[in-house]
């Protein structure tokens, strides 16, 4: 069952499950850490402005993303089953109760359509389609509407991007890309749809139907498949995991990748409304299991003062030693942060000073 979660404060346990313990290490660099944050950091200029809020607990609740205007939260509950909303008002609603869709998820650029794929088997057999469903204003509108954008059975091998206009959806199958155009979203007039988009260890930009292969300056080539590819809001930088490898985050100048910066271990990354704050979980395991996890961040120095961008080392913004924080995702509005840890959906105010 889906509960409002704002009643009890980051530091309580109440409603939650129980909590898992990180590594003895990562407990205690994480408690200097926050040692250090309590009494100023002086080179550091993003900090917690509120203690995180609790917004909504489910079984498993995680992957939240705000609506384009902040308006709502989105987010998926154990494994990724379906698509729900939460309100400023504090209320919670369905929008897709497909097995599957929560995975990937995507919201229109106007905030009024999610995009998902729904998945099914038959027998050993996996099919998916893409849906794209309608967003009500609010709870008394009609329930939601999904229609089809693919047929069904047709198999993506990875995740749909939007076009930097947020008009058309670039497709994947393996290294065969196309557009479509989601129902409900507003054509681009006169423009070509064009993406970025990661083919194995290859990064690539995709305009209309031409794929052209993006250089990678003072570096070789990466050794594994590049993950959870994301572009800053004006287009400058962009960030990725490389597969057994790091988080990786450079600047984009035409069709090449400069300025690369290594960020040691990381996994999905988001940038901030100005592009010029990156937000990561940093992760632990065993081998079976998450053993410890953390949001840290990293900020652009002085992009106006030199030519060349230089990004400030990681740091740790919230990394408690009782509960694994991850999936953040930053506010299209303002300097509020979304995460969940431990099946609950957080949202907390930031302190950065520009």
């Amino acid at each position: 069952m889906i509960q409002m979660g704002s009643a009890y404060h980051y530091g309580s346990s109440h409603g939650n499950p129980p909590l898992r313990m990180k590594n003895p290490l990562s407990a205690v660099l994480a408690l200097c850490a926050n040692i250090v944050f309590a009494h100023g950091l002086g080179a550091q200029p993003v900090g917690l402005r509120t203690e995180p809020i609790a917004l909504v607990s489910a079984v498993d609740a995680h992957h939240a993303q705000y609506v384009p205007d902040a308006s709502a939260v989105l987010f998926t509950q154990g494994a990724f089953e379906g698509v729900y909303r939460w309100t400023r008002s504090g209320v919670v609603s369905t929008v897709t109760d497909l097995p599957g869709t929560g995975f990937g998820f995507l919201v229109s650029s106007t905030g009024e359509r999610v995009v998902v794929r729904a998945a099914t088997r038959e027998g050993l057999y996996r099919r998916e389609q893409l849906l794209s469903i309608s967003l009500p204003r609010d709870s008394d509108e009609a329930p939601p509407q999904a229609a089809p954008i693919t047929h069904p059975f047709e198999r993506l091998t990875a995740s749909p991007r939007w076009s930097a206009d947020g008009a058309n959806l670039l497709l994947q199958r393996d290294d065969e890309m196309h557009w479509t155009s989601a129902p409900g979203t507003v054509p681009s007039l006169g423009k070509a749809p064009t993406a970025l988009a990661t083919i194995g260890s290859n990064l690539v930009r995709v305009d209309d139907g031409d794929q052209t292969a993006i250089r990678v300056v003072g570096k070789g080539a990466f050794e594994g498949d590049l993950l959870n590819l994301v572009v800053s809001p004006d287009g400058q930088h962009v960030a990725f995991e490389e597969l057994g490898g790091a988080l990786w985050l450079g600047r984009l100048s035409d069709n090449a990748l400069t300025d690369l910066v290594e960020l040691g271990v990381g996994h999905r990354p988001a940038f901030d409304r100005t592009g010029s704050l990156l937000a990561f979980m940093r992760t632990t395991d065993d081998g079976y299991q998450i053993t410890s996890s953390g949001i840290w961040v990293t900020d652009l120095i002085g992009q106006e003062a030199q030519e060349k961008a230089s990004w400030r080392a990681p740091y740790p913004l919230i990394d408690r030693p009782d509960r694994l924080e991850m999936n953040p995702h930053f506010s299209p509005t303002d300097d509020r942060l979304l995460f969940d840890a431990d099946g609950t959906v957080f949202e907390v105010a930031l302190e950065v000073n520009r």
